[in-house]
């Protein structure tokens, strides 16, 4: 409390002899008295303004707060009275050893009375809390000591007082209104300081505690700023410093022990003032503590998630942009070779002039040869800066031909399949430039054509899967234009048809990509809403029916077991971020299997691209558990693959995100490590690594999430 001039004239309270003037809160002053009757030191506490309601209602708040209250470490309070004048009086127990706030001043605690201070304030704050009180301003200046004793801390002399904002888990908030926001700044939790009065409970409360914790040791509290409202905005929307950043000397699971209470997110604080206290007593005790440390890249992210950038689901963020860049890898991964790929088109097309009259001829040979053509670019899309306009010619040119071979061959199903695809293609290519111009007409070219072939080859699932799957790529259109979810009716009968289809062929090829893909669609609709057991649905079926998909490729397209290979590894993704453990090896041990068994595959750079992710989670995996000793070979393994990749691919924007991440990972481990320039070298990689990809693609949003993630990281040193 402030010290007060003499000067103010002392209160008459009938049965009290009031001797000095003891000091001022928020709401009144504190006299040092005499009892007369029972010949004892009291304090006594007034308030400074009688005729304002709230601080009376306050007043009274405190009084009743903790006159229940029996602990050793809480001020005692005796009875209330009233001065002559009717202003309300508590009368207190007389505590003559000062404020900790003046105590730590003078002489800075050591770490282990930094521990036993905060282990027995959180103690009492537990029995308060079991008793329905939550104190709601707890600091340094509301502790108090009971004798003076400056020679040794003596924690059983500790109390603590002012429950003028005291509130019961019971009560209706009727103290302060929403909005309205009470407490000093610079302890408060954020839901306090955001005025959310109905979220305010005990967790306010370990919060505080955490930040008197976080005085003690470094001598200052977590948020500080020139004015009280500047200090409120850090606590609603900054991270608290690393104690062990601003000194080194601090051991490592106290820091853990405060950043815990100082969590923005009530549900990873302490559950309990209680298990702030057990923790405390372990450390004290020279046991491991139950807290596990917030690496500095947590920290980041919650900052990221802070700034106004859009977000799926909080729990889904990091997996999501691995998805985003798993699924547009097949429309950026080519550029390198699209112009061999047009001279191919070129001689394609001389073939085709010259067998005009030999159609069957002509036909074998301009199938194979475009076939080739479309996986040449399909792979290698990404490596060409100008290959959006190159690409597009050559769809164009591909529908033109396969519309050539379709006149000469117009009984054969697979011309006329190939037309719808060229036909697809070319329709996504329209849609993603905006063009509009002939949107209509290509639409009605593909339902006529997908009807035809459905009449024509009835036993075929081709038509039918094909024609699910292009109204799937239309509602994703419409979904992106008018920002509108699936309805649930649409959900409901797709699932419908798609299931009578397998029913159907149940060992066709086409209804099974088919199937694949509205699982993909599933999973972003879970993921968009923070569905977490439809996300796991979802994956689930996805990798049953990529393991399906995979047996019935597997002596033809070595690719698909790569299809089972990402679902694999986008599961255990989701899997690691809710820390189920163990599926996540056997996800891991699985998708490595499948690697090892396609040892030629078609898409080499993508085989390589899993088999480093597949490590970067194996050393995420480690890192959970704190094995550093396992994660750094796996992280070291993947940016080794990764790196050769980019030089191998530069422009694969995909693959740019993929090393900075990883790169990113291992700088965290190696930081917790205290291995902080191997860390901080692995950073600035990293950060180059996301400026090229960002100059290349500038509004790359994943990108731009760990750019921030990584300047926060490098700032935080």
């Amino acid at each position: 409390m402030d010290q007060e001039p003499a000067a103010v004239p002392f209160p008459e309270i009938p049965g009290y002899e009031i001797l000095h003037v003891l000091g001022r809160g928020g709401m009144g002053r504190v006299y040092q008295a005499t009892d007369r009757q029972l010949q004892r030191s009291v304090a006594i506490k007034t308030l400074v303004d009688a005729f304002d309601d709230e601080l009376v209602h306050r007043f009274e708040t405190e009084i009743h707060a903790i006159a229940g209250l029996e602990h050793a470490n809480i001020a005692k309070v005796y009875g209330s009275a009233r001065t002559l004048t009717g202003t309300p009086a508590c009368v207190m127990e007389l505590l003559r050893g000062g404020a900790l706030s003046d105590r730590i001043r003078v002489l800075p605690p050591s770490y282990r009375d930094a521990a036993r201070i905060v282990e027995t304030l959180a103690t009492a704050m537990d029995y308060s809390h079991q008793q329905g009180i939550i104190h709601r301003d707890l600091k340094p200046a509301n502790v108090m000591f009971a004798h003076e004793n400056h020679r040794e801390l003596r924690t059983e002399d500790l109390r603590i007082v002012d429950f003028g904002l005291a509130k019961s888990v019971h009560s209706d908030a009727r103290i302060t209104q929403t909005g309205q926001v009470l407490g000093t700044p610079a302890y408060m939790a954020p839901e306090q300081a955001s005025g959310l009065v109905q979220r305010v409970g005990p967790a306010a409360d370990i919060y505080a505690l955490g930040g008197i914790l976080y005085e003690l040791l470094v001598g200052k509290p977590p948020f500080l700023a020139n004015d009280p409202v500047q200090t409120l905005m850090m606590v609603i929307a900054d991270e608290p410093v690393s104690p062990r950043e601003l000194n080194r000397a601090i051991p490592r699971d106290l820091e853990t022990i405060c950043l815990k209470c100082l969590e923005k997110k009530v549900s990873r604080r302490y559950t309990t003032a209680a298990a702030l206290a057990e923790d405390l007593r372990l450390w004290l005790a020279d046991r491991p503590i139950h807290a596990r440390p917030v690496r500095w890249f947590g920290r980041t992210a919650k900052w990221v998630r802070r700034n106004p950038w859009p977000t799926t689901a909080a729990s889904l963020l990091a997996v999501m942009a691995v998805i985003s860049t798993v699924a547009s890898f097949f429309l950026q991964s080519a550029y390198e070779e699209t112009r061999s790929a047009n001279e191919e088109l070129s001689q394609t097309n001389e073939k085709l002039e010259r067998a005009n009259t030999a159609a069957n001829t002509a036909f074998d040979i301009s199938r194979d040869t475009l076939e080739h053509v479309v996986a040449r670019v399909r792979d290698n899309l990404a490596e060409l800066p100008q290959a959006e306009q190159l690409y597009e010619t050559s769809e164009r040119d591909l529908l033109v031909m396969y519309q050539r071979l379709q006149e000469l061959r117009p009984e054969d199903p697979i011309v006329l399949k190939s037309t719808i695809q060229s036909l697809q293609n070319i329709w996504t290519l329209d849609w993603l430039k905006g063009n509009t111009k002939n949107h209509d007409a290509v639409l009605g070219q593909i339902s006529k054509l997908l009807q035809l072939g459905q009449k024509q080859w009835p036993e075929d699932p081709w038509f039918a899967a094909r024609t699910i799957q292009f109204e799937l790529e239309q509602m994703r259109t419409a979904d992106t234009d008018q920002n509108n979810p699936l309805r649930p009716e649409v959900v409901s009968e797709l699932e419908n048809r798609l299931l009578a289809l397998q029913m159907q062929f149940p060992n066709s090829v086409e209804v099974i990509e088919t199937a694949l893909n509205w699982q993909n669609d599933r999973f972003a609709i879970a993921a968009s809403q923070g569905d977490v057991p439809a996300v796991t649905m979802a994956l689930e079926r996805r990798i049953e029916l990529s393991r399906k998909f995979a047996d019935l490729n597997k002596s033809q397209d070595p690719q698909a077991g790569l299809f089972l290979v990402q679902a694999l590894v986008v599961r255990a993704s989701v899997e690691s971020t809710l820390s189920n453990s163990e599926l996540v090896r056997t996800l891991l041990d699985e998708a490595s299997a499948v690697l090892a068994s396609v040892p030629n595959p078609g898409s080499v750079r993508e085989h390589r691209r899993l088999s480093a992710e597949v490590a970067r989670l194996r050393g995420n995996l480690a890192m959970q558990h704190g094995e550093l000793a396992e994660a750094e070979p796996e992280f070291r393994a993947a940016i080794e693959s990764l790196q050769q990749l980019v030089a191998d691919f530069p422009n694969d924007i995909g693959l740019r995100f993929n090393l900075a991440q990883v790169q990113f990972e291992l700088a965290s481990a190696l930081w917790s490590a205290n291995r902080t320039s191997e860390s901080h070298e692995l950073l600035e990689l990293a950060q180059l690594q996301i400026k090229t990809l960002l100059n290349l693609v500038p509004d790359h949003y994943a990108a731009q999430n760990l750019q921030a993630r990584i300047q926060v990281a490098l700032e935080t040193k």
